[in-house]
């Protein structure tokens, strides 16, 4: 099992942290990005669309939250997954960081790098 982020095996450590804590973290990355959008995104229309997706997905891990087994299965889905949701806050905080002329002169770097966000 290797991470999609850097193509490096899986460690012992990380391996163990499948399951319920590898929900956790993701359910705690999506509700970071979620806190971002509200609090500085509300009117963009690229952000509220990644926030319904990484909710759709959320939401389908509520129900495996409890089945270690099928936690088991969907390992390396889950590895990818925290991966793309730690690209999202990455590109979050820079967005949120510039100034609003910044946001402005780089509309289409910002507008291409959440496409790519939402069709990965």
């Amino acid at each position: 099992m290797q991470r999609k982020r850097d193509r490096e095996p899986v460690t012992v450590g990380l391996a163990l942290t499948v399951g319920p804590a590898l929900i956790g973290g993701i359910f705690t990355l999506a509700k970071q990005i979620h806190n971002t959008i509200e609090t500085y995104c509300a009117n963009q229309t690229d952000c509220i669309e990644l926030n319904e997706h990484i909710y759709e997905v959320v939401g389908c891990l509520e129900h495996i939250q409890s089945d270690a087994q099928i936690s088991k299965q969907l390992e390396q889905p889950m590895l990818t997954l925290q991966d793309c949701l730690i690209d999202c806050v990455t590109l979050l905080e820079k967005f949120t960081n510039a100034s609003t002329i910044g946001q402005v002169l780089r509309s289409r770097h910002y507008k291409k790098e959440f496409e790519n966000l939402i069709t990965n």
